[in-house]
């Protein structure tokens, strides 16, 4: 386990068998999604680190696909799996931490794209 998972998943169960919230007492900066995450990991799996790192793996997945379809939309299939590749190789790199799925930057880097893929969808819609 990772230092910041075990920091993320202490959380998780301090809050659900504890009653005690992040940020109570404690000094942290990530946002309280990391913390949602492993309450429910704990409260569905008990006490484990591959349920998130599970999920974390699909929001990877996830991202990539998002990825291959904007590039395609605004260049073309080839850009799209070009895009999808790169970012797939780039999060597996021992700089970007990637034997570790759990972090907070591979949720947040699916919500951010997620939100580039929607705007670019509503913007066809006009």
């Amino acid at each position: 386990m990772q230092t910041d998972e075990g920091i993320f998943h202490y959380a998780g169960w301090l809050w659900l068998h504890k009653g005690l919230p992040p940020y109570l007492g404690v000094v942290e900066n990530k946002g309280p999604a990391i913390f949602i995450v492993n309450l429910i990991s704990n409260w569905l799996f008990g006490v484990n680190i591959w349920s998130t790192r599970l999920l974390g793996c699909l929001f990877l997945v996830g991202t990539s696909w998002l990825l291959y379809l904007i590039g395609r939309r605004l260049v073309n299939a080839t850009a799209g799996t070009l895009a999808m590749i790169t970012f797939g190789l780039a999060m597996t790199w021992a700089s970007m931490n990637g034997w570790v799925c759990s972090l907070t930057e591979n949720f947040m880097l699916g919500f951010t794209v997620l939100a580039l893929y929607c705007l670019l969808a509503a913007n066809d819609a006009d």
